[in-house]
């Protein structure tokens, strides 16, 4: 995930039934992506949202205490999305583009590449790990 920079954080605030609630958009999260390392671009799904903290477990009692709440188990972080996914083309040239074209740009081809070529390899690493076959990775 991708914690945004202050300059970057969205609020949105709607009011339903004379109740006012604030949006904070301050994370993006790649929840899916397909990538073609023949043609070496990438299609991607970025969510944008907000991480909700973790809790700590909260104990029942204590020794010669009275609870005053039941015993809640720990939770862990967890990403809310609050805007629609963005669809994000990458093309092997470095230019970029959401299907929306909220999104577009370049970055250079060489990055691009590097990128792709980065992918490629650790997918094979991961192919090779797996122990069915061997051979090396070219």
């Amino acid at each position: 995930m991708i914690t945004l920079s202050t300059q970057y954080v969205t609020l949105a605030t709607a009011t339903m039934n004379g109740v006012a609630s604030t949006n904070v958009t301050d994370t993006l999260r790649i929840s899916y992506a397909e990538i073609n390392l023949v043609s070496g671009s990438v299609m991607a799904f970025i969510e944008r949202g907000t991480v909700t903290p973790a809790v700590a477990a909260v104990a029942a009692s204590a020794p010669g205490v009275t609870p005053v709440v039941a015993a809640v188990a720990a939770v862990p972080a967890t990403f809310v999305a609050n805007m629609p996914k963005l669809r994000v083309q990458l093309n092997a040239d470095g230019t970029f583009a959401s299907t929306d074209g909220s999104w577009k740009g370049s970055v250079p081809a060489a990055t691009a590449a590097a990128f792709v070529t980065a992918l490629q390899n650790a997918l094979e690493a991961f192919v090779l790990a797996a122990g069915l076959i061997t051979g090396t990775a070219n």
